[in-house]
């Protein structure tokens, strides 16, 4: 019989949410695991919690679904003037700060599957996404060397 083990993040991340007419609705979520649903209309928001993982590959997501043609502003030559979007500008994992991966490991799926690498957050209809492991530190120290 195997047993698995499981692992305790203190996960403390910070979004800034810039919309135009309505907010966008923003899912933040570990694999399938919810941990935060915004509707806020907030322009910063903050996720602070403590979250017991079992050891292996996973996954954070932030998902957005209703961005429509409403939430951006065009002018006549279709330059966009303004954009609603959720930009990460803070993602620390047991007091690490995790903005450089955040950077240059994650990836967007847009809603029609099409993969963008290197992003920071979510301008479309899709999901922001960046693999990890736990325990976090062996993930770190394998990802660095």
């Amino acid at each position: 019989m195997s047993l698995s083990t499981k692992h305790k993040i203190h996960l403390q991340v910070e979004y800034e949410h810039q919309w135009i007419h309505q907010p966008l609705d923003l899912i933040f979520k570990i694999n399938d695991r919810v941990i935060n649903v915004d509707v806020s209309g907030k322009n910063t928001v903050t996720i602070d919690k403590i979250i017991s993982l079992q050891q292996g590959d996973h996954k954070f997501i932030l998902c957005c679904t209703n961005k429509s043609v409403n939430h951006t502003q065009i002018d006549e030559d279709q330059t966009i003037i303004e954009d609603s979007y959720a930009k990460f500008t803070k993602f620390f994992v047991d007091d690490i700060n995790l903005m450089q991966f955040v950077k240059g490991h994650s990836y967007f799926i847009s809603e029609n599957n099409e993969k963008t690498t290197s992003t920071t957050g979510v301008w479309a209809n899709g999901s922001w996404c960046m693999d990890f492991k736990m325990p976090v530190y062996d993930w770190l120290l394998e990802s660095l060397f």
